[in-house]
């Protein structure tokens, strides 16, 4: 389920975009839990690192404005998705030192809020976020940065290049967000990323020089899968 936030410091124009965001969600079959806030300095007081997927923000707002509110985003999260509500386009160069994805000018119509959803949501799927707990806190991983998954002790340690993460979650937790975003699961207590792949030698293959076991009862699909992915990236 997908993250969204909205905040404006108008309450019936945030509660306006929460009910088209719905419906636009709807007509694409998906769904999300989106939170409203009229209050930066609120939204402020609860926001996390990996917490959203797309958040409005409102420029105008009274005590701490959009701008500021974006800058301190910023600081806690370089990869959520920040799009602009504004009626002064000049703040747009602003907006790139935040790296805002887009700007809706109000009062928002629902055909560019769908442009502008349907541009977010693009780009979301080519950087999907995994969020994943572990002992020392919560992490956000972009899933192109993961290697591999593998399962251990009724735990999953999450591979990149420079780090595991060890999470007490269920492989099939995991599997389940990273559905239709390249992985597969090579053997009961492997999920790869296809993506990362260099090689196959016999039952192994290989992800950053490291060899990971090919179920038998697998290696057929697997082979399918592997070779139907790279025709795609070719």
């Amino acid at each position: 389920m997908l993250q969204l936030c909205v905040i404006d410091d108008e309450l019936e124009e945030a509660l306006r975009i929460q009910a088209m965001l719905t419906e636009l969600l709807g007509k694409r079959g998906e769904s999300a839990d989106i939170s409203v806030y009229q209050a930066a300095r609120t939204f402020l007081d609860s926001f996390t690192q990996g917490q959203y997927d797309i958040i409005f923000l409102d420029i105008q707002m009274p005590g701490m404005d959009g701008m500021a509110c974006a800058q301190e985003i910023r600081r806690r999260d370089s990869s959520v998705i920040l799009i602009f509500i504004t009626s002064m386009v000049q703040y747009a160069v602003q907006g790139y030192r935040v790296e805002a994805t887009d700007y809706l000018v109000k009062p928002v119509e629902p055909a560019l809020l769908a442009h502008s959803l349907h541009r977010a949501l693009k780009h979301l799927n080519k950087c999907h976020k995994l969020t994943v707990r572990s002992s020392d806190g919560l992490h956000s991983l972009n899933a192109d940065d993961l290697l591999y998954v593998e399962a251990v002790n009724h735990r999953v340690i999450l591979h990149t290049a420079s780090k595991s993460i060890y999470c007490p979650q269920t492989m099939a937790s995991i599997e389940a967000q990273l559905q239709g975003f390249g992985f597969f699961r090579c053997h009961q207590g492997f999920l790869v990323n296809m993506r990362q792949i260099q090689h196959v030698d016999g039952n192994d293959l290989f992800i950053a020089d490291r060899a990971v076991p090919i179920s038998k009862y697998r290696h057929r699909e697997f082979m399918q899968e592997l070779t139907a992915y790279w025709g795609k990236t070719l």
